[in-house]
């Protein structure tokens, strides 16, 4: 299976301000959005990642229902398991006629 980079576009957080996400102000979920593309369809699974900069991983599976799409990631993933002031690189992953698809990753700051 081959891997490309160059397909699909890099997700975004409603909640972050300038590349940076306040723990503190998050109310509910922060919502993860997924651009639409031509190679997200409803025969896609399409799997999230969320790494630190300690090599925390985080990992959600979604079937896709249609474009865009959105990860809801609940406060906790922020407040538990990333460590304030760290980085975490957020990007998505699908597979399409055997080629695994990988988004360019979204870099945030965590802070609280």
């Amino acid at each position: 299976m081959t891997q490309q980079t160059k397909n699909l576009a890099q997700p975004f957080l409603r909640e972050t301000d300038n590349g940076v996400l306040y723990v503190g102000r998050i109310v509910g979920n922060v919502q993860c959005h997924l651009p639409e593309s031509e190679f997200l369809d409803e025969s896609c699974m399409v799997t999230l990642f969320i790494q630190t900069s300690t090599y925390e991983k985080i990992e959600l599976t979604l079937k896709a229902t249609g474009a865009p799409l959105s990860f809801a990631i609940p406060k906790d993933v922020f407040e538990k398991i990333l460590v304030s002031y760290e980085h975490a690189s957020i990007y998505y992953t699908t597979t399409r006629d055997g080629t695994n698809l990988v988004s360019p990753a979204l870099e945030v700051l965590i802070q609280p």
